[in-house]
């Protein structure tokens, strides 16, 4: 999942540091690939969430 962020990141240091122009359907595109990248992040179950001491195995 988070290998979708890397031309989101590519295209922004682009932007940044090579003066790119940044059209409106890579805009688009970023948006759509960090909402894939989020999504999941919020709409996720907070108890689906593993805690340290849940998978922490036991002593032998």
């Amino acid at each position: 999942m988070i290998s979708l962020i890397e031309p989101v990141s590519a295209a922004a240091i682009a932007v940044v540091f090579r003066g790119e122009q940044l059209s409106l359907p890579t805009a688009f595109g970023m948006g759509v690939l960090l909402t894939a990248v989020a999504a999941p992040a919020v709409t996720e179950p907070r108890s689906a969430v593993a805690t340290p001491s849940a998978t922490a195995s036991a002593p032998d």
